[in-house]
């Protein structure tokens, strides 16, 4: 079945739900909304796409793979998060607020990528910075869960260098750029 509308540039697929970007900078969702991750200041379910608030919004949408939240990049570097924060996966304040409309996380961002609950990602200073659920050392503070939780974005070391990040469920990667030969 076609996924009505047209100039399509990029789809993003969580377990239940679906993210697309559009050529005119548009973001849709449909799916899953049990905690309102698809940003319609509601929790029903969208059997077609409907589209979340605001223009510019880049390819670089994580919805994750437990389909409760989704972090979004625009074009100007800002990340904005949608749905559920359980155990800090928005990264927006030490509560378990669900967000049903998208709020803002501070900071410019290059790039990011979805881990277990949380978030790995650069900003455009070269910074690395991740938050979440610390399942198995994931944010990189030498513990576990829960005494290595982070609310809100953490900033890895004090190096400006770092180029990408990418994470699976329990296990992230990060590339530096090194201009030494």
């Amino acid at each position: 079945v076609q996924v009505p509308g047209t100039n399509w540039r990029s789809v993003h697929m969580g377990a239940s739900a679906g993210r697309a970007t559009r050529t005119d900078g548009t973001l849709w969702a449909w799916g899953g909304n049990w905690y309102g991750g698809c940003g319609q200041n509601d929790r029903n379910h969208k059997s077609s796409p409907c589209q979340i608030p605001g223009t510019s919004w880049s390819t670089q949408i994580v919805p994750h793979a437990d389909a409760n939240c989704t972090h979004m990049l625009k074009t100007n570097g800002e990340m904005w998060a949608v749905g559920d924060n359980d155990n800090g996966r928005l990264g927006v304040q030490p509560t378990y607020t669900r967000y049903s409309s998208p709020v803002q996380i501070p900071g410019t961002w290059r790039q990011i990528n979805g881990m277990n609950y949380g978030i790995i990602g650069t900003k455009t200073d070269g910074t690395l910075w991740m938050y979440g659920r610390n399942t198995g050392g994931t944010n990189a503070r030498n513990q576990d869960h829960p005494e290595g939780q982070n609310w809100q974005p953490q900033q890895h070391g004090t190096e400006t260098n770092w180029m990408w990040a990418a994470a699976s469920d329990r296990t992230c990667y990060a590339l530096k750029y090194n201009a030494d030969p």
